[in-house]
């Protein structure tokens, strides 16, 4: 029989569907020995490989934009359009996502999820060429955003499987090889333009920075998520909001002295320390609930219920987040988009992105880590 799991933490009753599991219980050590740990471990796996080709898929506009030279006739403005649309079509689809895995399973979803992906490579195979038309890219782009809802179901999927105290490492993985597809896919564009050829060696650089930093920052995902394990999500994410603020501020004192060296300093830190908050945050989610459950528990709750709805509601929670998450990149490109429309730079962005950052290590320390708040955070 499949070990496919139902990530949800319930237990279909009478369901006649022959690949789900009745009974998962990974905080049993018993169990987890006794083949839990090698159930959770293929279902990583899978899901890894499923969310690195969706994020190949969903973030290939930012490669395909360099090819488009004069011959296309667009705008910067137009180039950022192509990349904003994709990536706010994936942060809207990142929510039926999530609740797809409950409602079809792990790996029914995550084999339909992938075979989608054809959609947008095929549509873009057929239209690129000089003369298309700005609003036909839009919407073949916009078929590109089926691969950033992967990431939502795919975490949803690796959540539950997990015990609480291996859930940072389980998520920070999965959302690490699942990004190293916007790596992968850059590398390819940096490749090409290698060895085809551009008119101006410059955009030659551009596709190295590009690909850079979602390198590191997707290789660095995995040791947030071991970090909240040691020392807790919020603290990890407190210390991590705070030095993505020093990083954002370097890389504006690079912009404005004109120094490439400590721009591409200040630009993998930023990725780097992104990468680590990425895997801290989605610790905290799990505990949260967990530490709720246990408040219900105290005050009469049953525990298998309650740990039950903590393991459904979290991941619930993990894929909204993911949601949320994926549009912040939306309005990462609407800043830049609109600082250099007002300015010819993007200077106004980082001075933005500071303000946001500033907002963020204040929350995180009023809700999670004051004496007050956090035995019912439980981060």
């Amino acid at each position: 029989m499949s070990t496919t799991l139902d990530t949800t933490g319930t237990a279909p009753e009478t369901t006649g569907r022959p690949h789900w599991i009745d009974d998962w219980e990974p905080e049993d050590p018993a169990f987890w020995a006794a083949g839990g740990a090698d159930g959770a471990c293929r279902n990583l796996i899978f899901s890894i490989l499923s969310e690195h080709i969706g994020f190949s898929i969903w973030t290939m506009w930012s490669v395909l934009v360099l090819f488009l030279g004069p011959k296309y006739g667009f705008q910067p403005e137009d180039k950022f359009l192509l990349t904003i649309v994709p990536a706010l079509v994936g942060s809207v689809l990142r929510l039926p996502y999530t609740f797809a895995v409950a409602t079809f399973g792990g790996r029914n979803w995550t084999v339909f999820s992938a075979l989608l992906l054809v959609l947008p490579t095929v549509a873009t195979l057929l239209v690129l060429e000089p003369g298309v038309s700005l609003n036909t890219l839009l919407l073949v782009s916009a078929l590109a955003g089926v691969g950033g809802g992967n990431f939502a179901s795919s975490m949803s999927n690796i959540n539950a499987p997990y015990p609480q105290h291996l859930k940072g490492r389980a998520l920070g993985l999965n959302a690490g090889g699942g990004n190293l597809g916007v790596a992968a896919v850059q590398l390819a564009g940096l490749l090409v333009l290698a060895t085809a050829g551009k008119t101006h060696p410059r955009d030659l650089i551009a596709a190295y920075l590009t690909f850079i930093g979602p390198l590191v920052g997707s290789i660095i995902r995995p040791f947030g998520g071991l970090l909240a394990d040691r020392f807790g999500g919020a603290r990890v994410t407190f210390v991590n909001f705070v030095a993505m603020a020093a990083t954002a501020a370097t890389v504006l004192s690079a912009s404005l002295q004109k120094s490439l060296p400590l721009f591409l300093i200040g630009f993998c830190a930023l990725f780097v320390f992104s990468g680590i908050g990425n895997g801290s945050t989605y610790k905290m989610i799990p505990a949260i609930f967990r530490a709720k459950s246990q408040l219900l528990v105290d005050a009469g709750a049953e525990p298998a219920v309650s740990d039950r709805d903590a393991r459904r509601l979290s991941g619930a929670l993990i894929g909204i987040a993911g949601a949320i998450g994926a549009f912040g990149g939306v309005l990462v490109n609407v800043a830049f988009r609109q600082s250099f429309l007002d300015t010819k730079r993007g200077n106004a962005a980082y001075v933005a992105f500071l303000a946001f950052y500033a907002v963020c290590f204040v929350l995180t320390w009023v809700v999670y880590l004051r004496p007050s708040a956090r035995r019912l955070a439980g981060v």
